[in-house]
């Protein structure tokens, strides 16, 4: 089995996803922001305030060419998709899927999440976000193979959606 790479705005459910899909295919489920964190020995929200944005894209792209030649579910961080060499890689490999949703939904998940430290939603107006959502989606558009819109679906849904269009696009 080729990886299988989710992609989407911050809270639209990729570890979540990707941890169940993982189960559901008995693969590894591999968290880039984890792997970025073991990597670099220092949190991303650390790397940020030390090296800034640019230099995080850039080491994201480092471990996001690693990381596809995995057999594994891969949840990717919701800024993959701003660096063009990323989109590239993404767009060559063969299963690529966006998990998107309402803007409102996903700012709620946001906010409700206390466990992860999100350094561009602390620093951004919920306005600034939106706009960086909407900027956003024709990025991730570019670079999918496969789109769910995870807003009204159950967690089996999205799951059978990902695993039945995994298949007919290897078919």
């Amino acid at each position: 089995m080729k990886s299988i790479v989710l992609i989407g705005f911050m809270g639209s459910g990729k570890t979540t996803v990707g941890q169940r899909l993982a189960s559901e295919l008995k693969v590894p489920f591999i968290d880039c922001d984890d792997f970025f964190v073991s990597k670099e020995k220092m949190s991303i929200a650390d790397f940020f305030d030390r090296y800034g944005e640019t230099a995080f894209r850039k080491k994201e792209s480092e471990h996001l060419a690693d990381l596809l030649h995995q057999n594994a579910v891969i949840a990717t961080g919701g800024g993959i998709v701003m660096n063009e060499a990323n989109r590239q890689q993404l767009a060559a490999h063969p299963c690529v899927c966006w998990l998107t949703g309402d803007f409102e939904t996903i700012y709620q998940r946001i906010n409700s999440d206390k466990a992860n430290v999100r350094p561009l939603a602390e620093e951004k107006t919920p306005e600034e976000l939106y706009q960086l959502y909407n900027m956003r989606q024709k990025l991730y558009r570019e670079a999918a193979d496969i789109i769910v819109d995870t807003e009204a679906l159950s967690m089996s849904e999205i799951i059978e959606k990902i695993i039945t269009a995994r298949e007919r696009s290897l078919n």
